[in-house]
């Protein structure tokens, strides 16, 4: 789609009153991403503004909050599948529900992992965002 609708796509490449240096770089369906991660702020504040810094932060913070979260999910995932079948979590048959707190039981120890995870999980944001400003 890129290719097909350039207006659309990059504005600042077609549009003559917009154009900057960083608008002539041309990637590929993928190699955007990388590119566009490489860019240094300096360049992307003279090029595009702050709005655009700004932007660029902000998907950077969440990408990062993305990985820990990811992290944290491959981390749950065995706890709470060898959970022990309990009268109380029996009914739990599917597999994937077999990976998530459905098959806990009230009390379970496991459950301490959640809130481990979360405490690490806010305590990672509030890192994020104290060096952040």
């Amino acid at each position: 789609l890129r290719n097909r609708f350039k207006t659309l796509y990059n504005v600042r490449d077609t549009v003559p009153e917009l154009n900057c240096d960083l608008a002539k770089n041309h990637f590929g369906a993928f190699d955007w991403i990388p590119g566009v991660l490489r860019v240094s702020e300096d360049e992307l504040f003279t090029q595009c503004g702050f709005v655009s810094v700004t932007y660029m932060r902000f998907l950077k913070i969440g990408m990062k909050l993305s990985m820990m979260g990811c992290f944290i999910a491959i981390w749950l995932s065995p706890v709470y599948r060898y959970s022990p079948t309990r009268e109380s979590n029996a009914h739990v048959t599917d597999g994937f529900d077999k990976l998530s707190t459905g098959r806990t039981y009230v009390g379970d120890p496991r459950l301490f992992g959640t809130v481990i995870a979360t405490y690490l999980l806010n305590f990672y944001s509030m890192y994020l965002l104290y060096y952040e400003f």
